[in-house]
């Protein structure tokens, strides 16, 4: 989650009438997101009893990102979502930051279409949000919904030509609607723009792997692997190599 973009929202609703309290306390809400990293139930406790003497906004706000700190993610999701229809949430834009929180919230509960309702609502408010269409584009694909992922990733890159992370997942969407030249096209891109993300090396050896390309998708594994020995995408690159591996083992006669 775009932890930057919870922070400013928090300092904004201090100085809204979302806090439903008699005066800002800016220096609490710093100290509960400090306490998040550190303590995060005992933040949640620190929220709730703040939001209890009259916190409101900021304080159900820092109680919703503890609990996203806390695993409890669906609950996070709703809250984050009522925040944003309370009548004095603030302006639009706030409005939409706190669906998005929301939208990020469901997909780390599993929950990709709950999560693209979020974003759609941050983005029915800020239509010109990047991130949220972003955002959405991820929510897509987990759901397996290319097509409405497309169109997000092509009005992103539309905005946002040099972004690496768009034009990986695009090249991903591309790679599973079977356009394959516009997922390579984009998967080179990524590279070029992006050397040192391991993401950008995998899918574009994912491309090479569909497009029967064996060599070329081992190399950019291997790659992988050396750029970054650990992580989600490594462990990914290795288990491609390792099928690749037995694909190309001797097969053991057959029993009589």
């Amino acid at each position: 989650m775009k932890y930057m973009r919870m922070v400013v929202f928090g300092f904004a609703l201090l100085t809204t009438g979302a806090t439903h309290a008699p005066a800002p306390e800016p220096d609490r809400y710093q100290d509960c997101l400090a306490q998040l990293d550190r303590n995060a139930e005992a933040a949640l406790d620190d929220a709730e009893s703040w939001a209890d003497e009259g916190g409101g906004g900021a304080a159900r706000h820092c109680a919703a990102l503890a609990l996203v700190k806390l695993g409890r993610t669906a609950e996070a999701a709703r809250r984050f979502t009522a925040l944003a229809k309370e009548p004095d949430a603030g302006d639009a834009a706030l409005r939409a930051q706190l669906y998005a929180q929301a939208g990020n919230a469901w997909l780390l509960a599993g929950q990709p279409k709950a999560a693209y309702s979020a974003f759609s609502q941050a983005l029915a408010l800020a239509p010109d949000d990047s991130d949220a269409r972003f955002d959405r584009a991820r929510a897509a694909v987990i759901a397996q919904d290319f097509g409405a992922a497309r169109s997000d990733l092509d009005a992103v890159l539309k905005a946002h030509p040099d972004s690496a992370d768009a034009l990986i997942l695009r090249a991903s969407t591309r790679r599973e609607q079977g356009d394959l030249d516009g997922a390579a096209c984009d998967a080179d891109q990524a590279v070029l723009l992006a050397p040192n993300a391991p993401e950008a090396w995998l899918e574009r050896g994912l491309v090479h792997s569909v497009r029967k390309e064996r060599q070329a998708a081992l190399a950019d594994w291997r790659q992988v692997l050396t750029m970054s020995p650990r992580g989600d995408a490594a462990e990914a690159a290795q288990q491609l190599i390792e099928q690749d591996a037995l694909r190309k083992a001797p097969q053991p006669p057959a029993s009589p």
